[in-house]
């Protein structure tokens, strides 16, 4: 038993032996009015223990008195700030914690063509190719019966699901703005995030430079109908159609 529970048990046995003095010495009254009337032994004993149980059953003698312990406590300790009912929950914690985000991971897959790889990281802030999918994984405190939902500047929001105890939402990045996180248990909102950047990077359009230094060339029927065009092609990851360009690059050259 703790020290507390200790003390509440010590001032409850209390308050029951002063409650059972009560109505012993209202039983007594009783056996003394009942001695002017008659003088029959058996008679005097059943008012007595007659009047004692009524008077204890009244007095609150066969129920609980912990709650008049536990009032006495906050009386004498002000300090305890009427906390002592929290005992008889039947989970000790407060029904009131703070829901808070424990822990976060987010997965950052960039497009296929970039050949980048996935990426983790425990920041919400997040910086990344456009149309790359993003992942994310958040853990909450004290956060039973809630839901949680990414939401924007504008007030728009995503809905996690809930697996196991993580939050998860899948996404695909396909602009720039600021997010945060928001729990809400009974409408009611419980938890909210700072505002934090989602930056997509552009993938720019290849850049075709010309070798030849002219703008212009004539071409004239009896030239050669085959003309060699030379350029240097550079993208901000792989290159797969330079054929392609370079074709589109000879169909100009004869026109």
């Amino acid at each position: 038993m703790s020290t507390i529970e200790s003390y509440i048990a010590k001032i409850e046995l209390q308050l029951r032996v002063q409650t059972g003095l009560k109505a012993l010495l209202i039983s007594l009254s009783l056996v003394v009015f009942g001695l002017i009337f008659t003088s029959s032994i058996s008679t005097i004993l059943v008012l007595a223990v007659l009047g004692f149980f009524v008077a204890g059953y009244y007095l609150g003698l066969f129920i609980s008195q912990r709650q008049q312990a536990i009032q006495i406590l906050h009386e004498r300790f002000p300090d305890l700030e009427f906390s002592l009912e929290l005992l008889d929950k039947p989970s000790k914690n407060v029904a009131n914690l703070p829901v808070e985000m424990s822990s976060v991971e987010i997965s950052i897959i960039p497009p296929a063509y970039t050949g980048l790889p996935k990426t983790s990281q425990s920041e919400l802030s997040i910086k990344t190719i456009i149309r790359s999918d993003v992942e994310w994984f958040v853990s909450m405190e004290n956060a039973e019966g809630a839901s949680l939902e990414l939401i924007n500047s504008n007030g728009e929001s995503l809905p996690f699901s809930k697996s196991e105890e993580k939050f998860i939402l899948q996404d695909k990045v396909i602009g720039s703005g600021i997010y945060a996180l928001q729990a809400r248990r009974d409408a009611k909102v419980v938890y909210e995030s700072d505002y934090f950047p989602l930056e997509a990077i552009d993938d720019f359009s290849p850049v075709i430079q010309p070798s030849e230094k002219e703008l212009y060339k004539y071409q004239f029927t009896k030239d050669p109908q085959v003309i060699q065009v030379k350029a240097k092609v550079s993208e901000d990851f792989k290159i797969k159609e330079v054929y392609w360009w370079l074709h589109w690059l000879e169909v100009l050259a004869r026109m």
